[in-house]
């Protein structure tokens, strides 16, 4: 299979320079091409990437699914950018320190039947986001957030200065594992799935969701990008990243196959109402 080793900015500046119409793109790139790239860095690409290796750039940044895993452990940051066909995946990979640049990334094909080894091996090794994947249902009851006078209280608190540890920590009432979830310092995961294409008449509009999980002393955490103002996080069993990437991978190859949503399936991570789809 074909692969690269490329920053993004000349990737960016390859797929351009070849001519590839900017509403072809996934959002997910689409998004990061502003800024990344200038038309004098994509004359410099023009002809520097051809043959099969431009055309692994091209599949990827116009995949009609691309999902987007992130962790943070140990001080370092692993991020994975998986363009799903119909009959292949392409994938970006990148990683480095957790507050420096990840340099270049390396560009792969993967066979979609390996696609749940390739998440699971982001995840780091030991860590409680790595389990074997298990899906934790949200129940209304069971979700932790700030109550009005909560809330006020803590824009004052920070108003004033406090930093956010210790602003919660002088809230009243405030459940413990909120303020866990809230304070957390340890693994991060962030996972989004976009669809998107071309053809308005089969989806008018791009399809986002967006999930976060962190790891705290008392348990691990996961939030949804939330449609109102208010923050709602919910305390999960390990294994929940794992559980929410099989159930969208496996209906991202259906839409990238063109096939309908699963039958009474429509939102298998569990993120409709409770998460974010734009």
């Amino acid at each position: 299979m074909t692969t690269l080793t490329l920053d993004l900015p000349g990737a960016i500046g390859a797929v351009r320079a070849a001519g590839t119409p900017e509403r072809t793109l996934n959002p997910i790139y689409r998004a990061l091409l502003v800024g990344k790239t200038s038309g004098s860095t994509a004359e410099a690409m023009d002809g520097a990437v051809e043959g099969a290796e431009l055309d692994l750039l091209v599949r990827q940044m116009t995949a009609p699914a691309v999902m987007v895993l992130a962790v943070e452990a140990g001080g370092l940051a692993h991020r994975v950018r998986v363009g799903i066909h119909a009959d292949v995946a392409t994938v970006e990979h990148s990683e480095g320190p957790s507050d420096g640049d990840p340099g270049a990334s390396r560009w792969s094909e993967c066979a979609l039947e390996d696609l749940p080894r390739l998440f699971a091996d982001v995840l780091p090794d030991g860590s409680a986001l790595g389990a074997p994947p298990r899906l934790t249902v949200q129940n209304r009851p069971d979700t932790l957030r700030l109550d009005a006078a909560q809330l006020t209280h803590l824009r004052e608190l920070l108003i004033t200065g406090a930093d956010a540890e210790t602003a919660f920590s002088r809230l009243d009432g405030l459940d413990p594992r909120l303020q866990d979830a809230l304070t957390a310092r340890g693994d991060r995961a962030s996972l989004s799935l976009t669809l998107h294409s071309p053809d308005p008449a089969r989806l008018a509009q791009p399809v986002t969701i967006a999930r976060l999980w962190n790891c705290g002393q008392l348990g691990i955490y996961r939030t949804d990008t939330p449609e109102r103002p208010q923050i709602e996080v919910v305390a999960v069993e390990p294994g929940d990243v794992l559980g929410t990437v099989i159930p969208l991978l496996e209906e991202s190859i259906r839409f990238a196959s063109g096939l309908p949503p699963t039958p009474g399936d429509e939102d298998p991570a569990g993120t409709s109402g409770e998460g974010a789809r734009s």
